[in-house]
């Protein structure tokens, strides 16, 4: 099953995530406090990367998103990925899945107005 596939199951997760959370890299940054993520009408260019993927595909399922648990669910995904291929034996398993959510954050930011609109 490729990361694509697998997101396909991640999605009830990302709903059950408690809703208001607020990402504290995200002060100052210009995002709503309650922002929500939604793909643009006409992309201006194609993903490049899996975590690009990931949010596509979630948001062609749910329609709109949270920012906040869009960024939360994708990380958590990801973490548990790299522990399923043994990151575990490296530690990361003490850090959790906020050793990802700058990823996430990033490939947010730089598709936006271009994938999808944060708003």
């Amino acid at each position: 099953m490729n990361r694509l596939q697998h997101s396909r199951g991640f999605l009830p997760r990302l709903f059950s995530f408690a809703r208001g959370w607020t990402n504290s890299s995200d002060a100052g940054s210009g995002i709503s406090a309650r922002p929500v993520v939604r793909l643009v009408d006409t992309p201006r260019r194609e993903a490049e990367t899996s975590v690009e993927l990931q949010i596509i595909s979630i948001l062609k399922e749910a329609g709109s998103v949270s920012y906040n648990q869009l960024v939360q669910g994708i990380a958590r995904d990801l973490y548990e990925g790299e522990l399923r291929r043994g990151a575990a034996v490296v530690d990361i398993g003490m850090f959790g899945s906020g050793l990802f959510e700058r990823e996430v954050v990033e490939a947010l930011k730089g598709g936006d107005g271009t994938l999808w609109e944060i708003a």
